[in-house]
């Protein structure tokens, strides 16, 4: 009962700072109290993390699409293939559509999958294959989630867009979560801000026990954390269908695409 208590409060240590960087203080991990907690100072980057509608019924300005990252627009990750977050509003959209860009602004994957456009928390992980190479560490890579309302009108697209970086983890950090319990890793993933991997592992954890309100209670925290109270409480929901996928695909996005990470603003 007491190590349940514990895991509870672990969020709600976590305290979202100016830079929409987070620091939590975990009692509970077999660390020196002494020690205190890494941060990785990261500078604001161009990005939408919410949705700002569309003309007519798609989405609604007032529960508008979310993406699940901090307000720096910048997720950290230490997995080769990560996975991605996204809140989607009620919508009469049948198809979304993800695109990862390298540096150069080169177009390395696109996906389109459907969804059933029912509210909630949908994730994308990126496939391990051979057509896809792994994210380069300390690399930034853009990508811009959209749904497609209207397939025959280019206007009815309501999308954000974010940044990922893949950091190399420490070999203390690595043997830690190689030790840890499952219950423990989102602690020591969301320790040393690796936000992508603290979503996906606390993700996991409540699909496998959906009446744990503790695991709950941590989601609700640490989306809160960083400013996303109002989709805080949004159920995690099935996806998705994969409709097309093209891997490997290295040529620059063109002008009339969707706007690039870059020249886009929160």
């Amino acid at each position: 009962m007491r190590q349940k208590q514990s895991r509870t409060t672990l969020l709600k240590n976590c305290l979202a700072l100016s830079l929409g960087l987070f620091v939590c203080s975990w009692p509970t991990l077999t660390l020196a109290q002494s020690q205190q907690p890494s941060t990785t100072v990261k500078r604001r980057l161009p990005g939408r993390r919410v949705g700002a509608g569309t003309r007519g019924p798609c989405t609604n300005p007032k529960q508008p699409l979310v993406a699940l990252i901090p307000d720096t627009n910048l997720g950290l990750t230490a997995e080769k293939y990560p996975t991605f977050f996204w809140f989607i509003p009620p919508t009469p959209a049948r198809t979304a559509e993800f695109v990862l860009n390298n540096e150069k602004k080169q177009e390395i994957y696109k996906t389109t999958f459907a969804i059933t456009g029912s509210p909630g928390v949908i994730n994308v992980t990126l496939p391990a294959n051979a057509t896809l190479p792994p994210l380069e560490v300390n690399k930034n890579y853009s990508w811009t989630f959209s749904l497609i309302c209207n397939p025959s009108d280019p206007s009815a697209v309501d999308f954000v867009q974010g940044w990922v970086q893949r950091v190399a983890l420490s070999r203390d950090v690595g043997n830690q979560l190689t030790k840890a319990a499952p219950r423990d890793r989102p602690a020591i993933y969301a320790k040393e801000g690796i936000w992508n991997d603290t979503l996906k592992s606390l993700s996991e954890l409540r699909r496998d026990n959906p009446r744990d309100r503790a695991l709950t209670t941590d989601w609700e925290t640490l989306l809160k954390s960083v400013g996303l109270d109002t989709v805080a409480k949004a159920p995690l929901v099935q996806c998705c269908s994969q409709t097309n996928r093209a891997s490997g695909d290295t040529r620059s996005t063109s002008s009339n695409s969707r706007p690039s990470t870059s020249s886009s603003t929160r």
